[in-house]
């Protein structure tokens, strides 16, 4: 299987509001023993501002959730850990409630992505969104759990008129969020969703898509994700709205070592332990290149010496043994050519039943839900 680098990106703002309530969080190139078996990781959380604490909610949940999946046994499946990373993560969340005084009312929702090779594995709660950007098209894999879901539900039985459903007033009020105890829902794909060399997977807060559509969304993706990223804040601070939510986006772009270019620029320098790459076997190739380059320039310069040698023989006449020849002119041998050297080179609108725009239900991509 050939190696494969992961290139992230990310970008934050306030927005309009006081504090940062998003968070998010990458996996650590040196955590050798769980990122051969469990991969790179991407998670990103948005706390509650409906709620209290929502910034403690928020950092509560990443730091658990890596801490959780970076104790990955070998023989655990990546949605095992996922799992399991999203249920430490809740309870962490609420712990902090309880530590804060705030039982019951502290939340945040989280959307994590793994990727294993060429393979993405995630896991979701809440309504934070994860993207695939594929030759120019983007697309929502996640599903939001939202009381929008419920009330659709009973449009399409009849029971209320699509009217009601899609003007509900509690219609984007979240059913299942990190801080519940026990956790309503969670969205975990349990068999891996394959990837392309070029793809490009994006996480994102609800301040990005609901400032942003669909078609701006995609208008500002760019090739590198750290542009992405940036682009995608940009353009949801040019909309210039008064009560603009954080904003946070990251971006994990893919591509094979055989394709990767080291010396392209990528924009931001990201962190380098963030990057996962087969270091390894470029190292190896770049030793053969240069052992090549090597060869080449000795064979070169020993068929330049040759030919000095064999023009000098021609030019130098033998004595005849009858008769005594004056001293032969010598020419002057040529000076051979010097070897030539080649070198290597916020918080959002509030999650309680009083949101009030309208909005129907992303559709869900290729994916296997766990409800439970």
């Amino acid at each position: 299987m050939s190696s494969v680098r992961y290139v992230p990106g990310n970008a934050q703002h306030l927005g309009s509001r006081e504090d940062q309530q998003d968070s998010f969080g990458f996996s650590r190139l040196e955590a050798e023993s769980s990122s051969s078996h469990g991969g790179f990781l991407a998670v990103i959380a948005d706390g509650m501002g409906g709620l209290a604490n929502g910034k403690e909610a928020s950092q509560a949940a990443i730091q658990a959730f890596l801490s959780s999946y970076g104790a990955k046994p070998e023989k655990e499946s990546v949605p095992d850990a996922l799992q399991r990373a999203v249920l430490d993560a809740n309870r962490a969340v609420v712990q902090s409630g309880t530590g804060s005084g705030a039982p019951g009312g502290v939340g945040s929702t989280l959307v994590a992505a793994a990727f294993c090779q060429q393979s993405l594995y995630w896991a979701s709660v809440g309504d934070s969104a994860l993207y695939l950007l594929r030759e120019g098209h983007l697309t929502m894999l996640t599903g939001a759990h939202t009381y929008a879901n419920d009330l659709d539900l009973r449009a399409s039985k009849g029971s209320i008129s699509a009217e009601e459903a899609i003007s509900h007033p509690d219609r984007e009020a979240l059913t299942s969020y990190l801080g519940q105890d026990p956790l309503a829902e969670m969205e975990l794909t349990v068999k891996p969703f394959p990837l392309q060399d070029g793809d490009q997977v994006l996480l994102s807060t609800d301040g990005i898509f609901k400032t942003l559509s669909e078609a701006e969304m995609q208008d500002a993706v760019d090739q590198n994700p750290q542009r992405s990223c940036e682009q995608w804040v940009r353009r949801a601070l040019d909309a210039n709205l008064e009560h603009q939510d954080n904003l946070t986006v990251l971006a994990v772009g893919l591509d094979s070592v055989d394709h990767a270019d080291p010396s392209a620029d990528l924009g931001a320098d990201p962190d380098p332990e963030r990057t996962v790459s087969g270091r390894r076997q470029s190292a190896k190739i770049r030793r053969q290149k240069f052992a090549i380059a090597a060869i080449c320039i000795a064979l070169v310069c020993g068929a330049i010496a040759f030919a000095v040698l064999a023009h000098l023989r021609r030019r130098i006449p033998l004595a005849s043994p009858a008769r005594t020849q004056p001293a032969a002119q010598h020419a002057e041998p040529a000076k051979s050519a010097a070897p030539t050297q080649s070198g290597d080179q916020d918080s959002r609108l509030r999650k309680t039943p009083n949101a009030l725009k309208d909005k129907k239900p992303p559709q869900k991509a290729l994916k296997e839900n766990l409800k439970f």
